[in-house]
């Protein structure tokens, strides 16, 4: 029986690689540096591991034939991380490795992390074991973060330069059908991107219509790029890192749009208008309206699982151990535990949809809760 070490697990990546390849009925060895944040899977081994850890992780991957290889956390030594992390993976037995890198990769490229990804391609291509290279552009996951939430402005030095960001789902979904199929694209190095491409003025318009507040993109030289970002206290190597992103927009590196999501998937992949769309919650603190509300309740949780669960046939719904969040068309709430009860969270793009958000979950949950006679005031 095939077998894949995946790691990743506990990030979005990952975790939505290994749910693909569970239900495929496939072996899974799940790879974290923190075992107790691994979502459970029946039948999958845990293993605990880092990647600059050559036994930990020879261990971890021992009896997998095919490892899934997420990039590290950036560093100045994680090119090292990464190779420690492949040799220790042949030497158990690994016969292939399916790495997400970066479209653009290369020794020279703008964005000074995407040369990381270069040099782990060459590495594990030297190493002689069947690979394949799936080379992501952005994440449309990011894009709303790119948006300072105090006055909606996108700063970088991007000029009018386009990018093709493609959405988590759909990198996983190829990564899975790839990892399931050990001939589909063996050898092979494949961008990974979104259907369109655009520039940031063009997202800063996409997020308007989303949001229901100007948003605007204002270019920036490269040294005031690195001016707005000193408040952060990040070394030279992080903040240069966030600054070349930007400018491998405006050199074009990260323009082409490919067609890998439909080639293997059969379908197109998710635009940014039908992620945000999808997501509302993405675009948490740039909606022009928003409200919230404190309600004392003993219980919280219950209160909170009893209201995801039903509303939960209805619309899509998030749960984690204290928060569950509630996706509306145009807008989303979150309910959370708190020492004195729940704190609900209200956002939309209209004053309309807002008041649809509050009415279902304050309503409902007064309802569940009548017998304590609670009452949720927004303010």
């Amino acid at each position: 029986m095939t077998t894949i070490a995946v790691t990743g697990v506990t990030g979005q990546l990952g975790s939505l690689v290994a749910a693909d390849l569970a239900a495929r009925g496939i072996g899974l060895r799940l790879i974290a540096r923190n075992p107790a944040r691994v979502k459970t899977i029946d039948g999958a081994v845990v293993a605990a591991a880092e990647y600059g850890d050559a036994a930990a992780f020879g261990s971890a991957v021992a009896g997998a034939d095919t490892l899934f290889l997420v990039s590290a956390t950036e560093s100045e030594n994680r090119v090292a991380e990464h190779i420690t992390a492949v040799d220790a993976a042949i030497a158990a037995g690994v016969g292939r490795i399916v790495y997400i890198s970066f479209q653009g990769a290369a020794p020279d490229a703008t964005f000074t992390f995407a040369r990381d990804h270069w040099h782990t391609e060459q590495h594990i291509a030297s190493s002689g074991v069947d690979h394949t290279f799936l080379r992501d552009n952005n994440y449309l996951s990011h894009v709303p973060g790119l948006v300072n939430p105090a006055d909606g402005v996108i700063r970088g030095p991007a000029g009018t330069g386009k990018f093709a960001p493609v959405a988590h789902a759909d990198i996983a979904a190829v990564a899975a059908a790839v990892l399931a199929d050990n001939t589909l694209l063996v050898g092979e190095t494949r961008d990974v991107t979104g259907p369109e491409a655009f520039t940031l003025d063009e997202a800063a318009r996409i997020l308007t219509e989303r949001t229901g507040r100007a948003i605007s993109y204002v270019p920036e030289t490269r040294e005031e790029a690195f001016a707005s970002r000193a408040h952060y206290g990040a070394p030279h190597w992080a903040v240069e890192g966030w600054v070349s992103s930007y400018e491998a927009i405006a050199t074009g590196e990260l323009a082409s749009v490919s067609d890998t999501v439909e080639t293997v998937l059969g379908r197109p992949p998710v635009s940014l208008r039908q992620y945000l769309k999808d997501n509302p919650s993405t675009l948490a603190g740039l909606y022009g309206f928003s409200s919230a509300a404190e309600v004392a309740i003993e219980n919280p949780g219950r209160w909170r699982k009893q209201l995801g669960s039903h509303l939960g046939h209805k619309i899509a719904v998030k749960s984690d151990d204290t928060t569950s969040t509630f996706d509306f068309d145009g807008g989303f709430g979150t309910v959370t535990d708190t020492a004195s009860g729940l704190r609900l969270n209200a956002e939309a793009a209209t004053a309309d949809t807002l008041a649809v958000v509050k009415d279902v979950l304050g309503r409902h949950l007064e309802r569940f809760a009548q017998k304590l006679d609670i009452t949720v005031t927004w303010m």
